[in-house]
This record gives structure tokens, C-alpha cells and sequence, in this order.
């Protein structure tokens, strides 16, 4: 049901299914940007429970450091609607 609701939100944010599926955004994607999003604020072993990986080898195959939070600050927003 949580992929549902992420397809759902995109929908909600204009990316039409056929965009989506262009984009390659899957439900999996977003754990890359809750990923990059968290590893800057809390440590990393507490990330490493949240996001079920044991080795910091996997949290940097999912954290991007080149992503520039401020850019996504809407999709934080709507995010931060949904969840709160």
C-alpha cells in the first residue's frame, strides 16, 4: 500500500505514469533520496536501522552527495504534508 500511495503522490505532482515510467521513479528511488536527505542529519548508524542496511558500503550506494537539497525543497514540502 505505500507503493501505491508514492505512485498515487506523483500523480498528485503533475508526473503522469507514462513521465514515471521515462524517469525510471520507482517506489525504490525515493530510498536514494531519503538516503541522501538523512545522512545529513543524523548518524549514520541510526540511518543504517532506518533504512535496513547493515554496512556503510550500502548507505554509499544509496546516499548522492551531488544532490543539492535546496533544489527539492517542494518535494520536501509535499512530502512533509503526507507524512506529518
Amino acid at each position: 500500500s505505500i507503493e501505491h500511495f508514492f505512485y498515487r503522490t506523483l500523480e498528485r505532482l503533475g508526473i503522469s505514469e507514462e513521465e514515471r515510467k521515462a524517469r525510471n521513479l520507482t517506489f525504490h528511488s525515493h530510498r536514494h533520496f531519503f538516503t541522501t536527505v538523512l545522512r545529513k542529519q543524523i548518524p549514520d548508524s541510526k540511518l543504517r536501522l532506518v533504512i535496513g542496511h547493515k554496512s556503510a558500503d550500502m548507505i554509499n550506494r544509496y546516499d548522492h552527495p551531488t544532490f543539492d537539497l535546496e533544489e527539492y525543497q517542494d518535494v520536501l514540502k509535499v512530502q512533509e504534508s503526507y507524512f506529518t
